[in-house]
C-alpha cells in the first residue's frame, strides 16, 4: 500500500482589475515632461549659439516678474488645490474588479460577457424559449427572451430563473437572475 503525498497547489493568481486612472495620468504628465525637455533643449540651442531666436524661459520670466495679485489668482490657486486633491484621491483609489470567480481549487475567473453568454446558452435550454439578448454585470444577469408554443408565461420565467441559476451558481457570489420576457409568433 503507496500513501499519496499531498500536491502543493500554486498560489492563487490576482483578481484582474481595471487599469489605474493614475496610468493615464502617468501618460500625461510623461507627455507634459516632454514638451518640458524639448523646450529645455531649444533654450540651450540658444544659449550655445546652434541657431538665433528669442528665450521663451527669459520672456516669461519677465512677464511673471511684473505680476501683482489679482482676484483671478485665488479662483486659480483653489482649482490648482482641487486637482491636486483629485491626483492624488486617482493615484490611492483601488482599481475595480473586471470579473467575478469561480468556484474552484485555482484562480478561475469569468469576464461579465462571459456570463451573459453562460445565461444565454442555460436559457437557451429551457424548451419553447428564444433568448432575443443577454447582458451582465458582475452582480447580475438580464435576459430579455420570447416565447413559443407556451402555456404559461409565469412557469416559462421560473424555469428559465431556475436554469441560469443552476449554470451560474458556480460563481462567488452567484448573480441575481432577471428575465424579461416578450410573447414571440409562431411560425
Amino acid at each position: 500500500m503507496t500513501t499519496a503525498h499531498p500536491v502543493a497547489l500554486p498560489a492563487p493568481g490576482p483578481v484582474p482589475t481595471a487599469t489605474a486612472t493614475s496610468r493615464y495620468i502617468g501618460v500625461a504628465v510623461a507627455i507634459m515632461l516632454l514638451i518640458g525637455g524639448i523646450i529645455a533643449i531649444r533654450e540651450a540651442g540658444l544659449v550655445f549659439g546652434w541657431f538665433d531666436g528669442t528665450s521663451w524661459i527669459r520672456a516669461a520670466v519677465a512677464t511673471a516678474d511684473g505680476l501683482h495679485r489679482q482676484w483671478w489668482m485665488v479662483p486659480l490657486g483653489a482649482v490648482a488645490v482641487l486637482l491636486g486633491g483629485w491626483l492624488v484621491f486617482a493615484a490611492l483609489r483601488p482599481r475595480r474588479k473586471t470579473a467575478v470567480a469561480v468556484d474552484a481549487t485555482g484562480s478561475v475567473w469569468m469576464r461579465p460577457r462571459d456570463i451573459a453568454r453562460l445565461a444565454r446558452h442555460a436559457a437557451g435550454s429551457v424548451p419553447g424559449v428564444e433568448v432575443l439578448s443577454s447582458e451582465a454585470t458582475r452582480r447580475k444577469v438580464t435576459l430579455y427572451v420570447g416565447l413559443r408554443d407556451v402555456e404559461s408565461p409565469d412557469g416559462a420565467k421560473g424555469a428559465i430563473t431556475a436554469a441560469v441559476a443552476s449554470a451560474t451558481e458556480i460563481l462567488l457570489p452567484p448573480p441575481r437572475v432577471a428575465v424579461r420576457i416578450g410573447t414571440s409568433e409562431s411560425s
